[in-house]
């Protein structure tokens, strides 16, 4: 008898579970958005990062550089195309990036898509931009942006002055401007973008980037050969054959 209500009991909570419909996921698709880079020695493998950089530097007659976006969507499989839309943001000039994509479709029940385009170089007229651009996918509709939300892209040419709102204290502090002191302040800093603060038409907070610059020339003179002599001989001079100094 008690076999019997046990069996009971089970038909009567199955039947309960099919006149109840399972909740479906509703609620909004997350995007995100990634730069393909490829890997250093290996054929057809990359690895995808927030930032991407390319170089026009080192090859003067370099024109363009094809950059490799990964978008993905999370969230429930769509039985109909998707179509993502595109923002930008930067420090760049609009008129000569012209191959910048508005929108990328993903097909039905898929939930990823790479795409390609083309980076041009920086006209001369750039030179004293930072050059670099934030790709976003834009939220609307279903589409809310998820954690890697941003693709930052920087393509920008060493600069070889001082940005005019840095004013007198620019070489009183640094010296003067060069594009091979610029590579090193991007090398140290990791931009070209220095936070510098201005009161008084000075640079008040001069010291933070200075000290660093001016420790990294004198070692450099001492050990370039340990530095594979990246920036040139000893001693340190820029692409005008003067002698590099900070402050």
């Amino acid at each position: 008898m008690k076999k019997i209500f046990l069996i009971a009991a089970a038909l009567t909570a199955l039947y309960s579970c099919s006149e109840d419909e399972i909740e479906l996921y509703k609620g909004p698709a997350f995007t995100q958005i990634n730069a393909l880079t490829p890997v250093i020695g290996a054929v057809n493998e990359w690895y995808a990062d927030s930032v991407a950089s390319y170089d026009f530097l080192s090859d003067p007659a370099k024109t363009e550089d094809i950059v490799r976006v990964r978008v993905e969507i999370s969230g429930v499989k769509s039985n109909q195309d998707r179509t993502l839309h595109f923002e930008y943001a930067g420090d760049y000039n609009p008129a000569t990036q012209t191959d910048f994509p508005q929108s990328v479709t993903i097909p039905a029940g898929e939930f990823t898509k790479e795409l390609e385009f083309k980076l041009f170089r920086p006209a001369l007229e750039d030179e004293g931009r930072e050059n670099y651009v934030r790709m976003t996918i834009k939220e609307e509709g279903e589409f809310l942006q998820g954690p890697n939300r941003v693709a930052r892209l920087e393509f920008g040419m060493v600069p070889s002055s001082w940005p005019a709102d840095w004013g007198w204290s620019a070489d009183y502090f640094f010296g003067e401007a060069s594009k091979v002191k610029w590579q090193i302040i991007y090398d140290l800093f990791g931009t070209f973008h220095l936070d510098v603060t201005i009161s008084w038409g000075m640079i008040s907070n001069h010291a933070e980037y200075s000290a660093p610059l001016k420790e990294f020339v004198d070692d450099y003179n001492n050990e370039a050969v340990q530095m594979e002599r990246k920036y040139g001989p000893i001693p340190l001079t820029d692409e005008r054959g003067n002698i590099i100094t900070i402050g």
